[in-house]
């Protein structure tokens, strides 16, 4: 019977990459893609926030899916620059330069951007550029979290139990609300997180472009979620 744990490493490491890799999507499969996204929507939260970064582990105790999160998106992201990507050493790829400080165009292919994601611009990927005056991400709701679930795992309640049990790490760690984002097409995740208790953001994110609360514009424009952990947010 499988259950839920927190993240140990560095035991876990190699399991928390088997995950990463087996469930993310085309773009990320191919090297070194697949070595840096492991990086960023992985690796960095089990090191940096151990106690929001929870496993599901299988009858031997080993991880076949996670919850990872931080109770403190902004904080989270200056601690990333800090404490994990300034150690980071990436076998084989090469360290960029930050364009942003060097005066440098910043690059435009998909490999070059998600390492300056990863050693530069974490702020960007956290969702600290979405722009709203009432700053819904980074303030009322600014705990974030994604889940990953092994396929022969996925469908059986998992998922609801693990996101049931990160809201109340949250809310240990001081959080007052969380968000998420989801691809826009997604109707299937936004219908689960509804009955977890999320809601669309209610205020404009994008200017107005998208027409809509809550979505940033674009064909498949991002739409955030967001649930409140204490009362009265």
């Amino acid at each position: 019977m499988p259950s839920i744990r927190p993240v140990s490493l560095p035991t876990d490491h190699a399991a928390l990459d088997h995950i990463f890799r087996t469930t993310s999507g085309p773009s990320f499969k191919p090297e070194p893609a697949a070595t840096i996204s492991s990086h960023l929507f992985c690796h960095a939260y089990a090191a940096l926030e151990p106690r929001t970064s929870l496993v599901l582990v299988d009858s031997s105790n080993t991880p076949v899916g996670y919850i990872l999160g931080t109770p403190d998106t902004r904080a989270f992201a200056s601690r990333w620059k800090r404490e994990y990507a300034a150690g980071l050493d990436l076998a084989g790829i090469a360290r960029p330069p930050d364009y942003a400080a060097q005066g440098l165009p910043r690059p435009a292919d998909f490999e070059s951007s998600l390492l300056d994601l990863l050693f530069n611009s974490p702020e960007e990927l956290l969702n600290l550029h979405v722009p709203s005056r009432e700053e819904p991400l980074a303030g009322t709701w600014g705990a974030h979290f994604h889940v990953d679930i092994l396929p022969a795992y996925q469908r059986q309640g998992w998922g609801a139990a693990m996101v049931e049990e990160m809201c109340g790490a949250l809310r240990a760690g001081g959080a007052r609300g969380v968000h998420l984002g989801l691809e826009g097409r997604n109707e299937g995740a936004a219908r689960f997180y509804a009955r977890m208790g999320f809601r669309r953001a209610e205020v404009v994110l994008d200017g107005g472009a998208s027409g809509e609360v809550g979505r940033m514009a674009g064909e498949n424009g991002t739409v955030f979620m967001v649930k409140d952990l204490v009362e009265g947010v």
